[in-house]
């Protein structure tokens, strides 16, 4: 974009600057103003949004001058976020999120009050905040698929869901970057079940470039290991280590007591896969991570079994606390009671459906084989009052 000076006030520091797209030119606000004429700006821009956007009923992009106002406009452009419309390759990050019928990538008309410039110390990736996006399954099964964005403009996967969740994992990681092609600075996996490594291995599969990403973080058995304890459920790692070649320049294999800083984000492994487990061997060789981001602590439990989390315990104790726990295997049949008395959490994470939430096998409340109702007590017992569950959509979670 081309930036001229317009008028610049030096006692208010308050400067008028004339911005020229494909599509028109149009004035915004900047203060405190600082800037050459003729000088390239970041390609993003705050809008004042006056909660009247609507699907527009044509397929282009354009800005005409509102005449109420002097810093009024009519903008016309895609949504790319949930707070984002891009007009020519300039975003428009609003004050407030549009309305939720209208569906990224559809064009958006909506009336912009006042406009303001970035900043020059403006660094890409700072318009992000520190977030957990959770994922629902487009199965309604129970899987693993979390985006987290930082406010250094980190943008982390872990886990990613079944093969058929890569369309909406897609979508969404374009919709929060705001990026045709989302870059990722990292990928961790907590183990090598279908649920949570499937999505990943279909997008390198593909081959389709449809994702940039820097580092894989991951700690699997081998293969034979897998094939000799637990066949059945062997597919998945097959398919990641048949894909491997494609990303080997990027793999990091983690071990009990490493530490990782992703743009802000920091991450800890309390415990690695430990091959004494044979029963239930995949989820039981669940990595286990605490992940620190905006001051809260998160712990990620992935799967991990009864047997691997008596271990974890043992070896780590009080140094469980944590402020947030994603429960393990979707909040039945993971680790026990002891383990989420150590970690002590104020808020729960639960990557459950509503059948499994309820317990529901289709006659009603508490009717199936899982444990659910029985951990949604002791997480009630501990005094839990926050509880982020996937059977209500996908879930965003501020830290």
């Amino acid at each position: 974009m081309l930036l001229n000076i317009f008028n610049y006030d030096e006692e208010s520091s308050e400067g008028e600057i004339l911005v020229k797209t494909r599509s028109g030119d149009f004035l915004c606000y900047e203060h405190p103003f600082s800037g050459n004429i003729n000088e390239i700006k970041p390609d993003e821009f705050y809008a004042f949004l006056s909660d009247n956007a609507v699907i527009s009923d044509k397929p282009y992009c354009e800005i005409t001058k509102n005449p109420k106002s002097y810093f009024a406009y009519f903008i016309r452009g895609i949504k790319t976020g949930e707070n984002t419309v891009t007009v020519d390759g300039v975003n428009f990050i609003l004050d407030t999120f549009l309305p939720k019928d209208i569906a990224v990538g559809q064009y958006v008309l909506f009336e912009c009050l006042r406009i303001d410039a970035i900043p020059n110390n403006y660094k890409e990736g700072t318009t992000m905040k520190n977030r957990i996006y959770m994922l629902t399954s487009e199965s309604n099964r129970q899987m693993n698929s979390f985006i987290v964005t930082t406010g250094e403009g980190g943008l982390i996967v872990i886990d990613g869901g079944y093969e058929f969740d890569k369309p909406k994992l897609l979508s969404k990681l374009r919709e929060i970057s705001g990026q045709d092609k989302p870059h990722i600075d990292a990928w961790f996996f907590s183990h090598a079940h279908d649920d949570h490594i499937s999505a990943f291995n279909k997008i390198v599969e593909d081959g389709k470039g449809e994702v940039e990403f820097d580092r894989v973080y991951y700690n699997f058995p081998s293969l034979q290991f897998f094939e000799k304890y637990e066949s059945n459920e062997a597919h998945a790692l097959k398919k990641f280590y048949e894909n491997l070649p494609k990303f080997a320049d990027k793999i990091c294999i983690v071990y009990q007591s490493d530490e990782y800083e992703v743009k802000g984000a920091k991450f800890e492994y309390l415990y690695t896969a430990d091959p004494i487990y044979k029963f239930n061997c995949i989820n039981n060789s669940t990595s286990v991570f605490r992940m620190t981001l905006g001051g809260k602590t998160v712990l990620f439990l992935g799967d991990l079994g009864i047997d691997a989390g008596k271990k974890l315990l043992s070896m780590q104790g009080d140094n469980l606390k944590s402020d947030m726990v994603q429960m393990a295997h979707h909040g039945q049949n993971g680790v026990d009671f002891d383990v989420y008395q150590a970690i002590a959490p104020t808020a729960c994470i639960w990557c459950t459906p509503d059948w499994l939430w309820n317990n529901d096998a289709g006659l009603g409340y508490n009717t199936h084989c899982f444990k659910t109702i029985e951990v949604r007590g002791w997480m009630e017992q501990l005094g839990v009052k926050t509880n982020y569950v996937s059977k209500d959509g996908d879930q965003i979670i501020e830290l």
